[in-house]
């Protein structure tokens, strides 16, 4: 009869519990020790695909397709993978291309973090395959400067990348020379992010030294700078914008709103999302004032859409930057077509009467902007030009102010949204077009914000 001490020795891998196997597995760090353990037993093979969550693919993995397709077909659960082709020969065989990336992206579904080093076989059609990976949020910051050099990239949208920080892009180099379109959204840099000051710019001059003269759009959202300091440049350098979406990005100042309106005679449409912050010492209020305002009435012409929405603010200013004047003054200014104005706290019955006076206004959506009441109704009454009208969260009208505007039998589309003293039956008839609910977008947006912060990502 065997001792128990020879039963122990008779134990397997094979009738280890499978958890116990699992912690094993984590417990060897090295690719090296994986793949020697997978060949222990079939069970452990089997468990350590499963686990196996990141590779890495360098030199000498030729041809790229049938190893990319064997690589996913095992471990189907992987996360992360590096391509990484530092010191790449033609010797080492072929790179991974744009064909093989879009076979990777469908063989790879569950795809969170991809580096691309030294990929120089992989150009912007290439890039395109990306939108495949739906679960990829990190990129590596190296595929924007190789990306770059090619410089015939139109559109370039970074978002929820979390590797990539505000200075990445700046590595496109030679690629804003055709940009046409540009989106950053929240990607690394956090809103508590800190700067080492005037040092962090030393020796790195040179990553500002770019053209972008044909960048058309623009949209910056949750990013936080400082005078000369990362995407914040934009601003100073573009030419040719005609549309600007700046979300939350904190630490643009008027100085840059100046010189941007100044060089860019053909924006025809702006958004603006500003929340309070410290702005010269102590005063707590939103970083752009009305020289701002000043400079795009002085400076923009052709602007036609405005989008001006102020969370974190109360009622008493002046934590709104700009004044109910500056902003009379620049609708006055441009032939305004489309205006929102979100959170506007200072935004009263007397604007609204300035309000009426514009000539092109064809769309108004007020959100949230508490000090209007049934006589600014009255006025609007009187635009000449209005059609479109959205009320949201505008709890000092009542059923009164929309008969106001609906007696005048100009509007062809009426949306009321949460405005707790209009009823259904007040808004029957008032327009072409009528859509009530009890429920709006700027709603929730306003909750989220107020909950979370303007770093919610509910854009």
């Amino acid at each position: 009869m065997r001792s128990p001490k020879h039963l122990g020795c008779a134990i397997s891998m094979e009738d280890l519990p499978e958890a116990l196997l699992g912690e094993i597995i984590k417990r060897l760090p090295m690719t090296s020790d994986l793949n020697s353990i997978s060949l222990v037993s079939k069970r452990l093979y089997t468990v350590e695909a499963e686990l196996r969550d990141t590779i890495y693919v360098g030199c000498g993995v030729s041809p790229v397709t049938l190893a990319l397709a064997s690589q996913c077909s095992r471990f189907r659960n992987l996360c992360k993978v590096e391509f990484n082709y530092s010191g790449w020969t033609p010797n080492h065989g072929m790179q991974l291309d744009n064909q093989d990336l879009r076979v990777f992206s469908s063989c790879c579904p569950s795809l969170m973090d991809l580096t691309l080093s030294f990929c120089s076989y992989i150009d912007d059609f290439g890039l395109g395959f990306l939108a495949c990976f739906k679960k990829l949020i990190s990129l590596s910051v190296e595929w924007l400067e190789h990306l770059g050099k090619n410089g015939s990239l139109e559109e370039l949208v970074v978002e929820n990348c979390e590797k990539i920080d505000q200075f990445g892009p700046l590595a496109f180099g030679s690629g804003w020379m055709k940009l046409q379109k540009f989106e950053f959204r929240d990607c690394y840099l956090p809103l508590t992010f800190k700067f080492d000051g005037p040092s962090h710019m030393a020796g790195n001059q040179s990553r500002y030294d770019f053209c972008c003269d044909c960048l058309k759009d623009l949209t910056l959202a949750r990013i936080t700078t400082e005078a000369e300091i990362g995407l914040c440049c934009l601003l100073r350098k573009c030419k040719a914008l005609e549309n600007l979406s700046l979300y939350y990005a904190l630490g643009v100042h008027d100085n840059d709103m100046i010189m941007l309106a100044q060089n860019n005679r053909n924006l025809r449409s702006i958004s603006l999302m500003l929340t309070p912050q410290h702005c010269e010492g102590y005063v707590y209020r939103t970083s752009l004032t009305d020289d701002s305002l000043k400079a795009l009435a002085l400076s923009c012409p052709m602007l036609q859409s405005i989008e001006l929405t102020f969370f974190g603010c109360v009622p008493e200013y002046p934590e709104i930057g700009f004044t109910q004047k500056g902003l009379v003054m620049l609708i006055q200014s441009c032939p305004i077509r489309d205006l929102t104005l979100g959170g506007a706290d200072n935004f009263n019955d007397k604007g609204m009467k300035a309000l009426s006076c514009a000539q092109f206004l064809e769309s108004l959506k007020l959100v949230r902007c508490i000090a209007i009441t049934n006589a600014g109704m009255r006025h609007l009454a009187r635009s000449p030009s209005l059609i479109n009208l959205t009320l949201e969260l505008c709890d000092g009208l009542t059923d009164r102010g929309v008969a106001e505007v609906g007696r005048a039998r100009k509007l062809e589309s009426l949306t009321i949204g949460k405005c707790s003293r209009i009823s259904l039956e007040a808004v029957q008839g008032a327009a072409k077009t009528v859509h009530y609910t009890d429920d709006c977008p700027g709603y929730r947006e306003w909750v989220n914000c107020c909950v979370y912060g303007p770093d919610y990502p509910a854009l």
